[in-house]
């Protein structure tokens, strides 16, 4: 009887516990793709910045785009950011980023 008591009580707490962890791992998608997208505004802004005249015209739409890359940019995305892309309206940017739970950010200069 105390075994079946004992028991109950941890199927309780399991109950009680699996969800609140499962939204923790959302939470830590979404506040890693939003990290993620701040870094990658703050590199467009130094990348920019650095050769302003040559580089607006070739500004990539990819975060994983090859001129960034080659200019020490992360090559793969993290796992908790899908997609990541570098918007250029008239007379600024902006990064949109895609976490794995399906929200999206937008991060603008």
């Amino acid at each position: 009887m105390e075994l079946l008591i004992v028991i109950a009580i941890i199927g309780i707490l399991a109950a009680a516990l699996i969800p609140n962890l499962v939204n923790a791992r959302s939470k830590a998608d979404d506040g890693a793709a939003m990290g993620y997208g701040r870094h990658m505004l703050a590199y467009t802004t130094s990348w920019l910045t650095s050769d302003p005249g040559s580089k607006v015209a070739e500004l990539p739409g990819d975060c994983r785009h090859a001129a960034y890359v080659a200019e020490g940019a992360p090559s793969e995305l993290p796992a908790s950011v899908q997609i990541c892309q570098i918007i250029k309206a008239s007379n600024s940017y902006s990064v949109r980023v895609t976490s794995r739970t399906g929200k999206i950010y937008t991060f603008s200069n």
